[in-house]
């Protein structure tokens, strides 16, 4: 209780982030676009100009479909009312602290990267503390194997797949990217992955936390009774599990090209190169902007400046 109360407590703060991460919908697109061999740039910046009115007509959207037999595992698909084939996936995981949040506050963002020409699996998951970790992470994968048998009925290529989420829904992505591309933790984690590393082309992680030796000191609200709830132990630094969590631990060659916006969690940001990639349409060296490029990097085609504002 004492939990849901301190969440209940945040929630005109997590609003207000709904429409922040709203807005930067363009920044992901982008992203995603950019980390295609065959992205197509005016169509990317497009989708800078939002028409909710217009998204609503021309996207297709199912509701509640179940991708696993544990708790609160539901997903809505959407996908672009045009019937087009072979597009990219996303699969979305909300934010809300791990004990609160849904996919039905992250819908209207995920018409919004469906609308761009995607196809967007926005997914529900168990809450702590009734579900602790590694829960969260073992749905996402669920959510994926699930989208390897049915995309394609909605036009889905799994051979294009992006992960990403907001908040603790981003360190929840970039641990599923990570089981993805390091057969270590994989197994440490007892996770047979759904998708192969080659498959996932780009992760997208909005504000998450990602050094769980660090994110105490960015001073972030009840940021202690959150990861308490999620983990069971208090502090939560006494998790035996807690290097798991800090997906900086867990790099390798394998793993995805990452968009990462954040501005509060500097402390807890991939240990790499500021770089940031330059673009006409959205101005992205600013100081609450910042792209962190890491594996696949080399193999982009598109140009990044090493020099962040």
């Amino acid at each position: 209780m004492f939990f849901k109360t301190t969440f209940q407590k945040s929630n005109k703060m997590f609003l207000v982030f709904s429409m922040v991460i709203f807005v930067i919908a363009a920044a992901a697109i982008w992203a995603t676009a950019s980390f295609m061999d065959d992205a197509s740039p005016t169509k990317a910046s497009e989708a800078f100009l939002f028409d909710l009115e217009k998204i609503q007509k021309e996207v297709n959207v199912v509701k509640d479909l179940v991708y696993s037999d544990k708790e609160d595992s539901l997903l809505d698909i959407y996908s672009p009312a045009e019937g087009s084939e072979n597009l990219p996936v996303i699969l979305w995981i909300h934010g809300g602290g791990f004990v609160g949040g849904s996919k039905d506050s992250r819908q209207e963002y995920g018409m919004a990267l469906a609308h761009a020409g995607y196809v967007v699996a926005n997914i529900d998951y168990a809450l702590a503390p009734e579900q602790l970790y590694p829960g969260p992470v073992v749905q996402a994968n669920e959510a994926l194997g699930y989208l390897q048998l049915h995309a394609e009925k909605y036009g889905g290529d799994m051979s294009r797949v992006f992960i990403g989420g907001d908040s603790a829904g981003a360190q929840i992505s970039s641990q599923v990217a990570a089981v993805m591309s390091n057969k270590g933790l994989a197994q440490d984690m007892n996770i047979m992955p759904a998708v192969q590393p080659e498959q996932l082309k780009g992760a997208l992680l909005f504000c998450g936390l990602f050094n769980m030796e660090t994110v105490r000191a960015t001073g972030f609200p009840n940021i202690d009774n959150f990861l308490s709830a999620y983990t069971g132990a208090k502090p939560f630094e006494s998790f035996e599990n807690i290097d798991q969590l800090s997906t900086v631990n867990h790099l390798t060659p394998a793993y995805p090209s990452v968009f990462h916006h954040g501005r509060r969690c500097r402390s807890a940001r991939f240990p790499i190169r500021r770089t940031c990639r330059s673009s006409r349409s959205f101005k992205c060296c600013r100081r609450q902007h910042v792209f962190h490029r890491y594996g696949k990097a080399a193999e982009a085609r598109i140009p990044i400046r090493a020099r962040y504002h």
